[in-house]
Parts: structure tokens; sequence; C-alpha cells
């Protein structure tokens, strides 16, 4: 690295990444430095509160759909400071429904941006709000054989050339674990409510990481489970269950040096 390139780094913006979802988290911090940009991450909306009273950012991420204190209100609370100037806050959600920009314009958000996205579609949201340095580009590289699942994401690529994707993919196969036995129980009690967050967060990280059949799937049983219809929320897991090993064996060839 030249003494240009680090000066550029260390005056380059800060962005901070508000998501309770580590895999989403872990791309968008990949991104940024995609970008081109410093970034620092937290995974609650009280995390956000206690870091922004301390600390200045650029411009903050914030996810819409988290636990104890979710983005809208997290961001409601930073713009009762009344502080200037104003930080810009980009509300990134997987709920690209009619009223959901409107809905986080209203708490004080600046900006919206729809999971998954590429980090070329962040680069073109934030540099509204940021002064951006032109970045240059990094050939895609091709891929070798193909997994059983379809993955298609420029998302792997990036991840590929900042040596991050086994870590993700870990992260990713936890997750998926931990919201698989949360959806079996929750279908088994035939708890709704439990059911359609357990969807919700799979079908995030799963689109956000190019598995999209899968987040598909996932987003019929949150859509189910949101509607109240128990039986057709059973359906829709047993949908989603049926394509878990094919989804791990995918995700875990991403971990392989040889891949």
């Amino acid at each position: 690295m030249t003494i240009g390139q680090a000066m550029a780094i260390a005056l380059a913006p800060i962005v901070l990444v508000v998501d309770d979802n580590g895999v989403n988290a872990r791309i968008m911090l990949a991104q940024l430095t995609e970008i081109g940009l410093r970034s620092a991450s937290v995974s609650s909306g009280v995390e956000a509160l206690a870091r922004t009273e301390t600390e200045r950012f650029d411009a903050i991420l914030m996810d819409c759909f988290m636990p104890e204190l979710d983005g809208y209100e997290t961001t409601r609370r930073i713009r009762a400071r009344g502080e200037e100037p104003r930080v810009p806050i980009i509300a990134v959600t997987a709920n690209a429904i009619v009223g959901a920009r409107a809905r986080c314009i209203e708490a004080g958000m600046d900006d919206f941006l729809a999971k998954p996205f590429s980090a070329a579609a962040l680069r073109e949201v934030l540099a509204r709000h940021l002064t951006l340095m032109e970045t240059p580009t990094t050939p895609t590289p091709t891929t070798t054989s193909a997994p059983t699942i379809e993955i298609e994401s420029e998302s792997i690529e990036m991840l590929a050339r900042l040596g991050v994707l086994p870590r993700v993919a870990k992260l990713y196969l936890d997750g998926l674990d931990k919201q698989i036995a949360a959806i079996r129980a929750a279908a088994d009690d035939g708890d709704l409510t439990a059911l359609r967050s357990a969807a919700h967060r799979l079908r995030g990280a799963s689109a956000q990481l190019g598995i999209s059949e899968f987040a598909r799937l996932c987003g019929v049983l949150e859509s189910a489970a949101a509607a109240g219809e128990l039986e057709a929320s059973r359906a829709a897991a047993a949908d989603v269950f049926a394509r878990v090993d094919p989804v791990k064996d995918a995700v875990d060839a991403l971990q392989r040096p040889d891949r």
C-alpha cells in the first residue's frame, strides 16, 4: 500500500452498520471496504445509541427489524438529540413492501436500501449523502465447480477477494441451524409471531448471500405467518426444511480453500 492510499483510507468517511444479523453485518462491512470507506458495527439499537453518543459517524446503515429496539425507534431517539450536522441514516431492510420507505422517512431516516443489495447499489445510495472517491474496479474471477444449489451473488466473489468468505459462510451456517431450530419449535407450538421472526431473519441472510430460491421459500413462510395462517405456515416450513441440506452443502463448499 502506498502512502497516498494509506492517507486516503485514513481520511475516508466512516459508516456505522447497525444490524443484529451477523451475516448481513459482515457483508455490509465488506462492501464498505470494497467501496473504500471505513466502518464499524454494532448488533443492536441500544448499542447504536451508546456508540453514537460518544463517536461521530459520517453515515449510519440502520437495519429496521431488530429485537428490543428496532431501527425506527433507534432513529427517532438519535434524531431527538437534535445533533448538527445531521448524520445521514439509511434504512436497510428485507421488507421492500408498499409503505416501507415512507415509514422509514417518517422515523427520521434519510434514504432506503432494500436487501439484498450489491456494493454498487450501496455506493450509489451513499454517494447521495457523502463525498466518495472513485475506487478501482476489480475484475470478477471465474468460479469453479458449481454447488448443487445455485448461489447467485456478486457478494461471494467480493468476500473471497477480501479474504472473509469462509468466516461469513460459517456465520451463515451457525445462524441457519439456530433459525431452523426456531422455525421447527414455533411451527410445533403454533407460535406465528416467532415463526415470522425466524423466517424473516433467515430470508434476509439468505438473500444477501445470494441463495435466492431458499430466500424465496423463507419469504413464503414469513408471509403465511404474518397472515395468521398456521396450516399454510407449517406447509411452507416443510418446504424450507426440505432445502436445508442442499443449502448447507452449498455454503459449506464456500469455506473450502480449493473453491
